[in-house]
């Protein structure tokens, strides 16, 4: 009886699915500019970036996100004791691989939203030379590595259509590496329904 039933409900969600209303699913792509926070302060600066995001609706306030995306950050000369300098050759990068919810709160023409995210980062360090007087004192390489990270941020919504959206965002992010890398993003973009 359980295999049955199992079956059937089984069969009943891939049915649901399969007939879903198109009017339920969007995407939508973003510019990014990220400003440093915390100690990745100190060793970079503004970066920015893009992103693509598919978004599926769960109900009338609530959506699914998934997101991918590219973000650069241009690596900072920092001072060591005023005996040399550490210089960054090429910059940070993350490609974040994120899934997430958005939480809109209903209106007229302006969606405002809460939103969070978690997922993997690929971080990608610079290559990096100790600089003293006049020479490189020491070089090491840069590296890549996937890290687990989050997101909190909020936003709004502006309906251009009912196929169309601006789209802009402030997001708090954290990319758990062996030091963590904090940061702000600010996106804008636009979002297309899929009919």
């Amino acid at each position: 009886m359980k295999k049955i039933l199992t079956i059937v409900s089984l069969f009943f969600l891939v049915t649901n699915l399969s007939f879903a209303q198109m009017d339920d699913m969007a995407v939508g792509l973003n510019g990014t500019l990220s400003v440093p926070i915390g100690d990745f302060n100190d060793i970079a600066k503004m970066g920015f970036g893009v992103s693509g995001t598919f978004y599926y609706d769960l109900s009338d306030n609530f959506q699914f996100t998934g997101t991918l995306g590219y973000l650069a950050w241009g690596g900072d000369k920092l001072n060591l004791a005023g005996i040399a300098t550490q210089e960054s050759k090429s910059s940070f990068t993350t490609i974040p691989v994120l899934a997430g919810f958005r939480y809109i709160f209903q209106g007229d023409n302006l969606l405002p939203y809460v939103s969070g995210e978690l997922g993997l980062n690929v971080f990608t360090t610079p290559d990096i030379d100790v600089v003293g007087l006049n020479d490189i004192v020491s070089s090491s390489k840069g590296e890549t590595n996937a890290y687990f990270g989050f997101g909190l941020g909020g936003g709004a919504l502006y309906e251009l259509s009912r196929d169309v959206k601006l789209d802009g965002s402030l997001t708090y992010n954290i990319i758990n590496a062996e030091n963590s890398i904090g940061f702000f993003s600010l996106e804008f973009g636009f979002i297309v329904g899929i009919n």
